[in-house]
């Protein structure tokens, strides 16, 4: 509360935040460095909001490390049209002298990664290069699997799902473990411990098992496509309604092609009070060109019309397409699931 009254004050104050005033994510990232600050946090980890070279968390001065995880075709009207031009605005978080750990996916852009890294004077490290990780689990429970390197010989588990988490883990640990000299208190099992204990709402998030009620954010190509490579390790060849929205300015017509493969019917709706969200009857003739069968979908004005139509069909349920979506929905479902008001 105190970082968010200081931010008010200085907000109200200063004339030039006044007649410039920042955007929502800049205001809670100033309040959220205000809190560091004053708590004298050891480490913050600090995600970027939107690509990295102009985002607000960028004006960090002492970082320890960089990690870059996946990069995909997402935000290209501010990032850029193509995949090298996206990479390059988050590669700009690099900082000289500072150990920069990249996922390594896509694999084209390593050579990129390795010349900005150069050029910011960054110790380039590309994860996957660094260590193997082998026996591989998969159920509803979440995930395992062994981890070796940088010293380490590490098994691990974690409730998040979705093949491509093991991707994150491991970069998340690989980080972690070039800290772990400087930072004595990282050991062994404080990573385990952290890895093990990470929640990620709305992110392949399964709120029932049977049958299945799954809620995921993937809003861009690449999210969507690994969420239906995730709901086919998991579910084989089982069927889902799906229960959509998704942002105007989203490649959500490639998205509905993917999710063509997983999907029994489709359910169009939008995200309520948000005038970003997509009209129902626009997603339903984007499906439509992506392959979806007309008798397939629905278009709902409600998004829990359209949750009751999808729970009445007994099979799976998958709400996806926006954070913003999951968002919304994600408490009303679980209170329906509760049996509370």
């Amino acid at each position: 509360k105190r970082a968010a009254l200081r931010v008010a004050s200085a907000l109200r104050d200063d004339p030039a935040l006044r007649q410039d005033p920042p955007s929502f994510f800049e205001t809670i990232t100033a309040a959220a460095f205000h809190l560091c600050a004053e708590e004298k946090v050891d480490i913050a980890v600090v995600e970027a909001g939107l690509g990295g070279r102009l985002d607000a968390t960028n004006l960090l001065g002492d970082v320890a490390l960089t990690l870059i995880a996946s990069i995909s075709m997402d935000h290209m009207d501010y990032l850029g049209g193509t995949i090298e031009a996206i990479a390059r605005e988050k590669f700009a978080v690099m900082r000289p002298g500072v150990p920069a750990y990249f996922s390594g996916s896509p694999a084209e852009l390593v050579p990129l990664f390795r010349a900005e890294a150069a050029a910011r004077g960054a110790i380039a490290h590309v994860s996957p290069e660094e260590c193997v990780v082998s026996g591989i689990s998969v159920d509803e429970a979440g995930l395992s699997f062994q981890y070796e390197g940088h010293g380490l010989s590490l098994f691990v588990t974690t409730l998040l799902l979705g093949l491509y988490q093991v991707e994150n883990a491991s970069l998340a640990i690989s980080g972690a473990a070039s800290l772990m000299r400087a930072f004595p208190r990282i050991t062994s099992e404080t990573i385990v411990r952290g890895v093990a204990e990470a929640r990620w709402p709305g992110r392949f998030e399964v709120l029932r098992r049977e049958p299945p009620l799954v809620l995921d954010g993937g809003h861009n190509p690449d999210g969507v496509r690994h969420l239906v490579e995730a709901l086919t390790a998991l579910y084989g060849n089982r069927r889902f309604d799906i229960l959509y929205a998704a942002m105007k300015d989203k490649d959500y017509g490639q998205c509905l092609s993917y999710l063509r493969t997983v999907g029994r019917r489709l359910l169009c709706t939008r995200v309520p009070g948000n005038d970003r969200s997509e009209s129902p009857l626009l997603l339903a003739e984007r499906a439509m060109a992506a392959g979806w069968p007309r008798e397939a979908i629905g278009s709902f004005a409600d998004p829990l019309c359209a949750f009751h139509e999808a729970e009445a069909g007994g099979e799976g349920v998958l709400c996806s397409g926006s954070l913003y979506f999951i968002g919304a929905l994600r408490p009303r479902i679980r209170s329906l699931l509760d049996g509370t008001p």
